[in-house]
């Protein structure tokens, strides 16, 4: 499984720094991308493949481990419907902002 924060990810952390900011990442994106391999290293400039998007979600929590380490979380719950997704990406609706992505081996959501 691979995990990266994007390059528009990244700057937009830094201007949020710098102004003393809040960032809010406030959506996740599932997406299911035909022949991705969770293996492979992703492109740090990659953008939402909105043709793949399968369902978007709230942040619904959100907690700090330590300095440098942050977990946003989401339930699927049982009336979200049935879906495959192998992308997940967090984003900052705020922001319009693809702050970071996840390929994963597929799941199947029923």
């Amino acid at each position: 499984m691979a995990s990266i924060i994007t390059i528009a990810g990244e700057k937009l952390f830094a201007a949020k720094a710098q102004a003393n900011e809040q960032l809010d990442i406030d959506t996740f994106i599932f997406a299911n991308v035909v022949g991705q391999d969770a293996t492979d290293p992703i492109d740090r400039a990659e953008i939402i493949p909105t043709a793949n998007v399968v369902h978007q979600q709230i942040v619904q929590q959100v907690g700090r481990i330590n300095d440098n380490v942050v977990v946003y979380s989401t339930v699927l719950d049982s009336v979200t419907g049935e879906f495959d997704f192998n992308w997940v990406g967090l984003y900052s609706s705020v922001n319009d902002t693809l702050v970071a992505i996840n390929h994963i081996p597929t799941v199947s959501y029923t």
